[in-house]
């Protein structure tokens, strides 16, 4: 796919294919169906609304409200949606949490141990602790006992 180029841009103009493509974003909200990525940049984050269905959104910004604005651009469901890690290499689960059930109680706990907050200082809750585990090789498997949620989280291998 080639990439969208601000249409005043002297060095790198859009042929005629890319500014078909922008026009069909920024007047109709269609994402045309030939292409099934959506890259968004800074000049852009606010400014667009696609309607039509699309299957992946990168947001290259480690910034919560960007990764919001862009989200928020597309209206559909997505397959996927990538962020940039947020900085998780570091975590590490105390032993007294690993390869054992943790309900609710204890992944609360676990979250205000681990203490990760994003740019507003709110700290992270579990799901948001679960994928950053998952980023760090740990391994979460899940399941229900007496109709409540669990999870189990193994060590790295």
């Amino acid at each position: 796919m080639q990439g969208f180029v601000n249409a005043l841009n002297k060095d790198h103009a859009m042929n005629e294919q890319q500014l078909a493509v922008r026009k069909s974003i920024l007047e109709d909200f269609i994402f045309p169906s030939e292409y099934n990525l959506l890259f968004i940049n800074a000049g852009s984050e606010t400014s667009l609304k696609i309607k039509s269905p699309v299957d992946y959104v990168i947001v290259h910004n480690n910034d919560y409200d960007t990764q919001v604005q862009v989200r928020g651009r597309v209206n559909s469901d997505l397959s996927k949606l990538y962020l940039p890690l947020l900085g998780t290499t570091d975590l590490t689960v105390p032993e007294e949490y690993l390869n054992k059930p943790l309900f609710t109680e204890e992944k609360a706990e676990l979250c205000a141990i681990l203490n990760r907050t994003n740019p507003y200082n709110r700290r992270f809750g579990w799901t948001t602790i679960k994928s950053m585990l998952i980023d760090c090789d740990y391994t979460i498997s899940e399941g229900r006992k007496n109709n409540r949620r669990y999870a189990i989280i193994s060590p790295p291998q």
